[in-house]
C-alpha cells in the first residue's frame, strides 16, 4: 500500500462536538480539519476552543488528517 503524500500544519480548535467525538481546526490558510480522538495523540478530553494543533494531513482537495497533537504553549 502506497503511503498518501502529507504535510503538517498548525491549525486552531475553532468547533467542538461532543455528539460526534471531533473537532474542527481552522488552518492558517483557513482550511478546516477535522480531528477526531483516532488522530489525535493526547488527552482528548482537555481540548478547548483556542488551542492549537499540529497537524498532518494528506495532500489532497479533501483532505484527511492522519495525526494531530496539541501545540505546547511554547510552540505556539
Amino acid at each position: 500500500m502506497v503511503e498518501p503524500e502529507s504535510e503538517t500544519v498548525r491549525a486552531t480548535v475553532v468547533a467542538q462536538s461532543s455528539q460526534v467525538r471531533h473537532v474542527l481546526a481552522k488552518a492558517e490558510g483557513g482550511e478546516l480539519l477535522a480531528v477526531t480522538p483516532r488522530t489525535f495523540d493526547g488527552d482528548w478530553d482537555s481540548l478547548r476552543r483556542s488551542d492549537v494543533l499540529e497537524i498532518i494531513k494528506t495532500c489532497e482537495p479533501l483532505p484527511q488528517v492522519l495525526h494531530a497533537r496539541l501545540l505546547p504553549a511554547g510552540e505556539k
